[in-house]
């Protein structure tokens, strides 16, 4: 009789979202959030779909930004930041502003 005994790894994988983050665990997608036991070696999809006013960033064991891939070799603990993306509220909200202050300029005039 032959006994075989196949030992895994797992580690602890703590993930503080909004959104589901994906994890790949034997060639299976399945979303993670909050915290989870995953087999060494498997991948996370670090994933954050916000508004285009909105930018986020992953804090933690390893800072990583949206759309970035996490091998697990170790403990993981990540938590999503999400703040007002600022270049693109200045991209759009100075034009606009500046075009109304021309027009109502314009319009005193006459």
């Amino acid at each position: 009789m032959n006994i075989s005994v196949e030992l895994v790894k797992e580690y602890k994988v703590e993930i503080v979202s909004s959104q589901p983050v994906m994890a790949t665990i034997k060639g299976e997608t399945e979303p993670v959030n909050g915290t989870a036991w995953l087999p060494q070696g498997s991948v996370i999809h670090l994933t954050a779909n916000l508004p285009v006013y909105l930018k986020g960033y992953f804090v933690g064991t390893y800072n990583a930004s949206p759309g970035e891939q996490v091998t697990i070799n170790g403990p993981i603990y990540e938590k999503l930041v999400v703040q007002l993306n600022y270049t693109f509220l200045e991209e759009l909200v100075i034009p606009i502003v500046t075009a109304v202050v021309i027009v109502v300029a314009i319009t005193r005039r006459r």
